[in-house]
């Protein structure tokens, strides 16, 4: 009897553990981005199925990629499919660049301006770059802009 409760009682830890598990952020936006990239598969073989492939076939004569295949004895080496997926692969590369291009170009931030201040020769503090005497410790940066009665 005690091994059923412990049985239960590690299979309820399990399932607690699971369930934080699922329950967390990235679980789910993993999730969401297998589904989207299912259906954005869909598209692209669409794409190159009735778009590429054919216009290729036009452009180099007619020739269907798919039925293309090199026979020997009873196997069969079908490389049109082989060119129709290296054809999905450079488009999908293709989309995930340009889509990335467009995020990072909508992300970035404005670059900052340099800084319009110094570090004071003496006590290190952060200064207007104009200032000739520094406001903290009082030291005359650049005695030839300050006034002879204000030394």
């Amino acid at each position: 009897m005690s091994q059923l409760k412990e049985a239960v009682d590690k299979s309820s830890g399990l399932i607690k553990e699971f369930r934080e598990f699922i329950a967390r952020g990235n679980v789910v936006d993993l999730a969401v981005a297998v589904v989207m990239g299912t259906a954005f598969n869909a598209i692209i073989n669409s794409i190159v199925n009735d778009l590429v492939n054919p216009l290729l076939g036009i452009i180099i004569g007619g020739i269907d990629f798919t039925s293309l295949a090199l026979t020997v004895g009873s196997a069969s080496f079908t490389y049109g499919n082989l060119i129709s997926a290296v054809i999905h692969f450079i488009l999908i590369s293709l989309v995930i660049f340009l889509l990335i291009k467009v995020i990072n170009k909508i992300s970035r931030k404005k670059e900052e301006a340099p800084p319009d201040t110094q570090a004071c020769p003496y006590c290190t503090s952060d200064i207007p770059k104009a200032a000739v005497r520094c406001p903290n410790c009082t030291t005359i940066l650049d005695e030839d802009k300050v006034p002879e009665n204000l030394r």
